[in-house]
């Protein structure tokens, strides 16, 4: 293919095998992965709602704090 390509059906759309993608990709709406994620960059979040991560947060590196740092049931050690 070398133009686009629009699925417009509101079904699933199942595609298998590795899926590259060479340049900027916009979701519109949410993203659910079953299964372990590795991103090979930085991770930027933005918006104005709040941003949930649950389970466990390992960094193994430097970590910059621009703004506030609340830590609910816990104290900085």
């Amino acid at each position: 293919m070398n133009n686009s390509l629009d699925v417009n059906n509101q079904s699933p759309t199942k595609l298998t095998g590795t899926l590259d993608i060479d340049g900027a990709t916009t979701l519109e709406n949410s993203l659910t992965v079953n299964g372990a994620a590795t991103l090979n960059n930085n991770l930027t979040v933005t918006g104005q709602k709040p941003t949930s991560l649950t389970g466990t947060l390992t960094v193994g590196g430097i970590s910059n704090f621009n703004n506030a740092l609340n830590l609910n049931n816990q104290s900085p050690t």
